[in-house]
């Protein structure tokens, strides 16, 4: 990555919290990177906000939200062409959060 990397955070639309986390990230990552917020509309759009981050430019995906969430960042990433040279973070904000409670 030259230059600032490009992170997107695809937040689960039902995050109560997301402007906070959205201003929170934003002051952590003020001037180091390039930000992108995708909130989600509805169920399976996960991966459609993630794939349009991908577009662009984001190198570094955070699925904000639960088990679904990161499902769908993953498939994103799985299905894009250049996944070897794509990231994923996880910021668990789901319900039950099984998949990062098993990591």
């Amino acid at each position: 990555m030259q230059g600032k990397p490009h992170i997107a955070f695809i937040i689960h639309g039902k995050v109560a919290a997301k402007e906070k986390l959205i201003a929170k990230a934003r002051s952590l990552f003020d001037g180091l990177a390039v930000l992108e917020f995708l909130i989600t509309q509805s169920g399976k759009n996960a991966t459609h906000c993630g794939t349009e981050a991908i577009k662009h430019g984001a190198q570094i995906l955070i699925a904000v939200g639960g088990d679904g969430t990161v499902n769908e960042v993953a498939n994103a990433i799985l299905f894009h062409p250049n996944r070897s040279k794509l990231k994923m973070g996880i910021l668990p904000y789901g319900k039950g959060n099984d998949f990062v409670r098993s990591m």
